[in-house]
């Protein structure tokens, strides 16, 4: 066999060698396209896990949202932090991604007290933290995953909603009187006090039982069929407060109704008779 050289160098070991090169080559293509590809599949799982997380957070959000609009009375009758714990076993929230669930202390602003309640997914970025005087959150960082129910909106919320029952029972109250005044003869108008029974006798079906200061509305009101029992309620569950022992005893007659919110300040409200 004859073996060709060039430059003293075998021509077999030449092509053998370029072969190693192109191979290499051909590796060096194959390994830059899978790291590639194995950094579009590891973004696109961590996409679709902040997706998944996201979804999750809000899900406990609208868990908590829930539990603090049916037990605001309780929550903001509390002047401390609520306990974690039992946010999350009385909402019955599902644990996962090592959930967080911080409270504030009852902040008061305008008028209004209320907590802060915030669920967030730790951060290997850093620590995330609720500043329980103002309820401001900070978060570890721009990808923290957090939800924030804010007791400000329900509490407004719960206001409004009284204040629109307070009316109404006062708008109840005031066409009754007038609807009792015209039922009497002309020369006997203006005479009666609607809202309060004469000398706080033994209550009938014309007149308002005396209250002696502020009682529950509903057997009053309910007494005279004004409403159903149970009507007479504020957006905290609680009775609405009715009182006429300040009624005066020549018109224009009045009677009061109130309704004391948690956090310990009132909403009150009068019905006037004869204006």
């Amino acid at each position: 066999m004859v073996k060709s050289f060039q430059n003293g160098i075998s021509l077999d070991r030449q092509n053998g060698f370029t072969v190693l090169l192109v191979m290499i080559a051909i590796l060096g293509i194959i390994s830059t396209i899978y790291a590639g590809y194995e950094y579009r599949v590891s973004f696109a799982d961590k996409a679709l896990q902040l997706q998944t997380q996201n979804q999750y957070i809000h899900q406990i959000g609208a868990s908590v949202d829930d539990w603090y609009n049916r037990n605001a009375a309780i929550v903001d009758g509390n002047a401390l932090a609520i306990a974690p714990a039992t946010i999350i076993t009385q909402s019955s929230l599902p644990v996962q991604y090592g959930l967080q669930v911080v409270s504030s202390n009852r902040i008061i602003a305008n008028g209004i007290g209320y907590h802060v309640i915030v669920a967030y997914l730790p951060d290997d970025a850093g620590v995330s933290a609720l500043d329980p005087a103002t309820g401001i959150f900070t978060p570890a960082s721009p990808k923290t995953v957090f939800y924030i129910t804010n007791g400000m909106t329900i509490e407004t919320q719960n206001l409004i909603t009284t204040a629109s029952t307070l009316s109404r029972l006062s708008g109840v109250l005031e066409t009754w009187f007038i609807g009792m005044e015209n039922s009497m003869p002309i020369s006997h108008r203006s005479q009666n006090d609607w809202f309060l029974m004469p000398m706080c006798a033994a209550a009938d079906s014309m007149h308002l039982a005396c209250t002696g200061g502020f009682i529950d509305a509903n057997p009053v009101l309910s007494a005279v069929g004004l409403i159903s029992n149970g009507q007479a309620t504020d957006a905290w569950g609680n009775a609405i407060l009715i009182d006429n022992s300040t009624s005066l005893a020549v018109a224009p007659f009045s009677i009061f109704l109130k309704s004391n919110t948690p956090w310990g300040t009132t909403s009150q409200i009068s019905a006037v008779g004869l204006q």
